[in-house]
């Protein structure tokens, strides 16, 4: 009877050690799992955000005469005839930028000074997107607002 009871201690045991490698294994296999599923994330996250650039540009492209309501610090005045599609194309950068800012966490870290650069850059010889960005400041993210030194709070009424 004592060897009967010894042998199944050491099944116990064995089962036990098996048991350990069997979870050590799976655990590790797990974690292979979630580092590549967080690859693809930040990979497909970085993708849509250079598709909605190139989108913007290629209203650039389209449209040359925009550019400098973006880039060149040009004001639009009100009657101005592409007026209405030059506030289009600034709700889509600024919402481009939230975007950017809300996807921050899955973007490789290197890049995101350079966002900022971009966006500033931007913001600061755009006077459309500016005043999109301080007319509706409660549609925005507030950490996009903090970033370009826009003061968070309600939009001014109308």
């Amino acid at each position: 009877m004592h060897l009967v009871s010894a042998w199944t201690e050491v099944a116990q045991s064995i089962a036990a050690i098996v048991t350990a490698l069997v979870t050590a294994v799976g655990f590790a296999f797990l974690y292979s799992q979630v580092a590549q599923a967080k690859r693809t994330l930040n990979s497909m996250t970085h993708a849509a955000i250079y598709s909605q650039e190139q989108s913007i540009n290629e209203l650039f492209v389209a449209h040359p005469e925009y550019r400098d309501y973006f880039y060149g610090s040009r004001e639009c005045p009100p009657d101005d005839p592409a007026r209405s599609a030059l506030l289009s194309i600034t709700d889509m950068i600024a919402d481009f930028f939230e975007h950017i800012v809300q996807q921050r966490a899955h973007l490789p870290a290197g890049i995101w000074p350079a966002w900022v650069g971009y966006m500033r850059a931007i913001y600061a010889t755009s006077p459309l997107l500016r005043s999109q960005l301080s007319k509706n400041r409660d549609w925005y993210d507030g950490e996009l607002l903090d970033l370009l030194g826009i003061e968070r709070g309600e939009s001014p009424a109308a």
